[in-house]
């Protein structure tokens, strides 16, 4: 399995977590699962014989709240599998009530009840269940208080098509119109699914005019591509890690809590090494290190690109994170969910899908479903080009929740060179 513990002060294993620490805890509990789940997709989407890497998007935010949901109703092994896979094994994890719920949901209800952020950010949570099986009122009450989760009796041989693409347009504003595209098995017993809609405007905006429609890309396999980069000077954060050979800048959006982080490694390939360097520790210290000054200007050169992805999580979750018993019939416990336990309710297949668009005014996007403190270093002459693959974290800076991550390797479906 890919699992990195990075998330105590040391970086080595996981400690007893106090009271006080609870909440820095889960927030790096999230960056690390996010960390994983983006090494997984990385492994899967590149390619061996060509040795290209395929650009990919998820949202960890929107994965998570799914996990969570089915957290609190699972038990036994099952539920041990999914606390380990968000490393939340250490804390208060009983169904009627739960730090780690009432800290994880109170994060994201802070980030969505924020009147600055509702224009920018929408995420709506349902659980579709088969109409002849009942859930328990204290599953209900605790989806309900941790999670503004609402239930939706479903007939999934008839109507459950229609309805779960229904909701999920519905509140990714259209972005994500066939989120399913077969309808769900007879058998399936219940679909929780999250939707996630953003659209952000930057701080500091692109000039349409100066944007380069000619510029190269550097790929994974030594070849170019063509890439539409836009361009500008901005007085953005920025910081440099000499062990990690990455310079990381953060875009700012008008809503100030709101950032997308840019990690450039030094080298084409760099981006191997980086991932396998990144923890929630190394993370949150590379952010940390980050420099900002009014009169020190950036000039920068990102691609101006869309990416749309709908991996599969179950096998990056069953077989890299551990989560194996949901996905078997026989061995899933999630009889926590229902007033009666009925035979054999399991998870079929845990279905995601990603979209983010980055151009000159902004982000559009949607989805469904301490060490100690490394000296900066110099920026190189100030310049930031992102011409060779980066990764990037669009994340809530106040809660340290991320919205979207994922990698941008280059349009792969142009000519190279």
């Amino acid at each position: 399995m890919i699992r990195k513990n990075g998330i105590n002060s040391d970086g080595n294993s996981i400690g007893k977590v106090t009271k006080s620490d609870q909440r820095v805890y889960i927030s790096q509990a999230h960056m690390q699962f996010a960390l994983d789940v983006l090494s997984s997709l990385i492994s899967e989407r590149f390619n061996m014989k060509t040795h290209l890497l395929e650009s990919f998007v998820f949202s960890p935010l929107s994965v998570q709240s799914v996990l969570m949901m089915l957290h609190l109703g699972a038990k036994g092994k099952t539920k041990a599998e999914i606390s380990n896979a968000l490393y939340l094994s250490k804390l208060d994890n009983n169904v009627t009530f739960s730090t780690t719920h009432e800290i994880f949901g109170g994060s994201v209800k802070n980030l969505m009840q924020d009147n600055a952020i509702s224009n920018s950010l929408s995420m709506a949570n349902q659980i579709f269940v088969r109409k002849d099986l009942q859930l328990s009122a204290t599953y209900k009450l605790a989806l309900s208080h941790y999670y503004a989760t609402s239930l939706t009796p479903t007939d999934f041989t008839r109507d459950a098509f229609r309805l779960i693409n229904d909701f999920v347009a519905k509140h990714t504003k259209g972005f994500i119109n066939n989120f399913l595209t077969t309808n769900p098995s007879s058998a399936t017993g219940i679909l929780p699914v999250n939707a996630l809609y953003f659209k952000g405007t930057w701080q500091y905006k692109f000039d349409e005019r100066e944007t380069d429609t000619d510029a190269w890309f550097q790929l994974t396999n030594g070849q170019r591509s063509k890439v539409t980069m836009m361009v500008g000077k901005f007085p953005v954060a920025y910081g440099y890690s000499h062990s990690m050979k990455t310079t990381i800048i953060e875009l700012p959006y008008s809503v100030h809590r709101l950032g997308l982080f840019l990690m450039l490694p030094d080298e084409v390939k760099g981006l191997f090494y980086l991932i396998r360097s990144l923890n929630a520790t190394t993370f949150t210290t590379l952010i940390t290190s980050m420099r900002k000054s009014k009169n020190d200007e950036i000039n920068i050169r990102i691609p101006k690109f869309e990416i749309e992805t709908s991996p599969s999580l179950t096998t990056t979750l069953r077989n890299h994170l551990g989560l194996r018993s949901i996905f078997s019939n026989g061995e899933a416990d999630l009889s926590g969910m229902f007033s009666r336990s009925p035979v054999a309710i399991h998870v079929h297949e845990f279905m995601h899908k990603a979209i983010l668009k980055i151009d000159e005014r902004g982000s559009v996007g949607a989805a469904a479903s301490a060490a100690i403190a490394e000296r900066i270093g110099s920026f190189n002459g100030k310049f930031f080009e992102a011409d060779h693959p980066f990764l990037f974290f669009l994340t809530d800076k106040q809660s340290g929740l991320i919205i979207f991550a994922g990698i941008y390797s280059g349009p792969l479906e142009k000519k190279f060179q």
